[in-house]
Order: structure tokens, then sequence, then C-alpha cells
């Protein structure tokens, strides 16, 4: 399921160290893709795949980045950040999400599991 719908039933709760609910970030303006997506794992993946196949051979999809060894796309607000990389193959994906962490953390842990886990 992807959706720019509200589903705050679906968005985890966050408390800042006072233990205090921090606010969630709502994007609901003209750069909803930034940060005003809900998605599965699943769906991005399917999304991110889809759009890999739609540009090969060597075409990159708008907003997309290219490493060494794959193709990637990330997104980062105040309290969450996402990750999804494919390698020229398809055969690997590597998704990541964290919450609560500094802007850049799902970037760190992608490189992580793509050093340990090599194609």
């Amino acid at each position: 399921m992807a959706t720019t719908a509200d589903r705050s039933d679906r968005v985890p709760v966050l408390h800042n160290w006072a233990g205090q609910v921090r606010s969630t970030w709502v994007d609901t303006g003209p750069f909803i893709g930034a940060g005003g997506i809900l998605s599965t794992f699943d769906e991005l993946e399917k999304y991110m795949l889809a759009a890999r196949r739609r540009h090969l051979p060597g075409g990159r999809p708008p907003g997309w980045e290219k490493s060494p060894t794959l193709w990637w796309h990330n997104g980062h607000n105040r309290d969450q950040g996402a990750f999804v990389g494919v390698d020229d193959a398809a055969q690997r994906v590597i998704t990541v999400h964290t919450l609560g962490y500094r802007v850049g953390t799902a970037d760190k842990v992608a490189t992580r599991l793509e050093r340990r886990f090599p194609v």
C-alpha cells in the first residue's frame, strides 16, 4: 500500500527525551513526495524495480543516483529516513527505514548492508 492519505493509525508515535509525544511530520503541499507518502517496504521495492526497468539500459530514473554497485534513491525528514537501492541486474534490493534518528542514518545503514552482503 502506498498512500498520501492521513493514516495516523499506521504511523509510529515518537517521544522526545522528556517522554512527551512528538508531533508527526505531515507534508500535504506541492512537495508531498518529500515526506507525505506512506508505503510498505514491498510497495517501495516494487516501485523502485519498475522505475529501474523503465530506464534500462543505462538510463537513470529522475532523482536517482548511481554508485559503483547500486542505483539508489533516499529521502529524509525531521524524524524518518528511507533508502532503496538496486544493483544493475536487479538481483539485489536494499531497503532501509529509520525512525527517530539523525538525517543520513538510513544511508549509513544501507552502506553497511551493501558492504556486508556484496553481489
